[in-house]
């Protein structure tokens, strides 16, 4: 029997143990002592199985988790440990990873993108390039008859286009 048990499990095991000793309450002590009698039970290996000071740092961490069960820890974040100085920060959003191209042939899988990395911005201009070339074709028509003018994202793909071709050159 696994760890877990369902309620009709507990309940066939207690009904077990009253059966077995004519008791018509459970006393956690005596089941214990029944239990340990018993090493063949489908029981006795999910609670003798652990050693004496594994068992004794569970129960620890068991009063330890009652202790502070439903208190409201807080901690001070205003404070700052050393001088620091303000940095302006600017979020960018770029994939975590990327399938190079030219390894996909040889089974190549993802790498993660550094944007330190030259040849990983190449990469990553290269697919945002060919990414939002397919979503203009596919979309482009949609886009005339709902007269939405998306000549801007031509110039998006050719400042892409430029960029790729300048980096692949360096």
């Amino acid at each position: 029997m696994s760890l877990r048990y369902t309620k009709k499990d507990k309940q066939n095991v207690v009904n077990e143990y009253l059966n077995q000793t004519g008791r018509n309450i459970f006393v956690p002590s005596e089941f214990h002592n029944w239990l340990q009698d018993n090493p063949n039970h489908k029981l006795y290996d999910y609670i003798f199985s652990a050693s004496e000071k594994e068992m004794a740092y569970k129960y620890r961490l068991n009063l330890i988790r009652q202790f502070a069960s439903g208190l409201r820890l807080t901690i001070k974040i205003s404070e700052m440990p050393m001088p620091s100085k303000i940095e302006n920060l600017k979020v960018v959003n770029v994939p975590s990873l990327i399938s190079p191209i030219n390894s996909r042939a040889n089974g190549g899988g993802y790498i993660p993108v550094d944007v330190r990395e030259t040849d990983t911005m190449t990469e990553l201009v290269l697919q945002s390039h060919q990414a939002l070339k397919s979503w203009q074709r596919r979309h482009a028509g949609t886009c005339q008859l709902s007269a939405i003018d998306i000549s801007a994202i031509d110039i998006i793909l050719e400042q892409l286009k430029a960029k790729t071709v300048k980096e692949e050159a360096a």
